[in-house]
């Protein structure tokens, strides 16, 4: 039935909607590449009929939903450094499901692709899955992981040594590996430990004067969130794997902070807002607009800033854009449904 495109009543060729009375010989023609039509609900005649095209546009729909909040859920675990089909990946994907009372993955994300869940939320539970483990099996291979730095890194400032007379001196690349206080790229230290590679949490983009809290995780160092995150409270069940840690402001560092602008639309609002974020000595790295049908437009950027105190004068700069009626920045946990590409 479901790859039905005609019939034939005794012998002739009719359309779909015929009416047929007893007595009448009936033969259907098919098509294997056909698929239902949503008109057929206001022609069948029984029930079950009606039953089975609703579960088949059912399961369709579903299956496209799964798809789309799959490719949602990719993306984000990519920005964190997992993919989703390792094997790895897959167990957590099924204890995350379960987790959450749903059957199948396919059901979870599907809740995704319909709006019920956050592909960032999703995503945080994964990521805690992976990096669940004793205190012992995440230290030993975060050293391990150590271990394999310095040596490269040994192997970088020893290569090349020029002679001096009978001597050996070492060229001078940059700072010996362990000396002194290890500065990592993202502008935040371990106390305690120098040699720990250090990396702020994608779910809160703590920036320079934010309080912040380091988390032990399992092969990619400490990650390190926003105090006030979200996930932290998940974090503080394993006290253990908790570490102190600060800012170091001895360089020039950029940090990414997310932020949401309200205004009435009109024509150039984007590009005065994009101009205002560049006079405050912001870069934008991403931007995405809405606007709903009363004419309120939302505009997140995700920009590129040195510490905590520029933001606050690139949000009054940007509040002071005509027609703009609040800037602020996105806080943790919030969700982002509601921001789509502009078209």
């Amino acid at each position: 039935g479901n790859h039905c495109v005609g019939a034939k009543v005794n012998g002739s060729v009719v359309s779909l909607t015929t009416p047929l009375a007893t007595g009448d010989r009936i033969e259907i023609l098919t098509n294997k590449n056909s698929k239902p039509s949503r008109d057929w609900m206001n022609i069948v005649a029984t029930p079950s009929a009606r039953a089975k095209i609703r579960k088949y546009f059912a399961a369709s729909t579903k299956s496209d939903d799964a798809e789309s909040g799959r490719g949602e859920l990719a993306r984000e675990l990519r920005k964190r450094g997992y993919g989703i089909s390792t094997p790895r990946s897959v167990k957590a994907l099924n204890r995350a499901a379960e987790a959450q009372s749903f059957k199948t993955t396919d059901d979870m994300f599907a809740a995704i692709a319909n709006g019920k869940l956050t592909a960032k939320s999703v995503a945080n539970k994964v990521e805690a899955i992976l990096e669940e483990g004793s205190p012992e099996e995440v230290l030993a291979a975060q050293q391990k992981a150590n271990a394999e730095a310095n040596a490269a890194r040994q192997q970088f400032f020893e290569a090349d040594v020029p002679m001096v007379g009978n001597k050996q001196t070492r060229a001078t690349r940059g700072r010996k590996p362990g000396d002194g206080r290890k500065r990592t790229s993202c502008g935040v230290v371990a106390k305690g430990d120098a040699d720990l590679l250090v990396h702020l949490a994608h779910c809160c983009n703590p920036v320079a004067g934010d309080e912040i809290v380091g988390f032990i995780t399992r092969g990619r160092g400490v990650s390190v969130h926003r105090a006030n995150c979200p996930n932290v409270k998940g974090l503080m069940a394993h006290p253990e794997r908790m570490i102190d840690v600060e800012w170091d402001t001895s360089g020039a560092t950029q940090f990414q902070v997310e932020i949401v602008v309200e205004a009435t639309d009109r024509m150039g609002l984007l590009k005065d807002v994009t101009i205002a974020v560049g006079d405050a000595g912001g870069n934008i790295l991403s931007a995405a607009t809405n606007t709903n049908s009363h004419g309120v437009a939302k505009l997140r950027f995700l920009i590129a800033i040195s510490d905590a105190n520029l933001l606050d004068t690139l949000l009054a700069t940007i509040g002071r854009v005509p027609s703009v009626y609040d800037a602020r920045r996105i806080m943790p946990g919030e969700g982002a449904s509601s921001i789509h590409g502009r078209r």
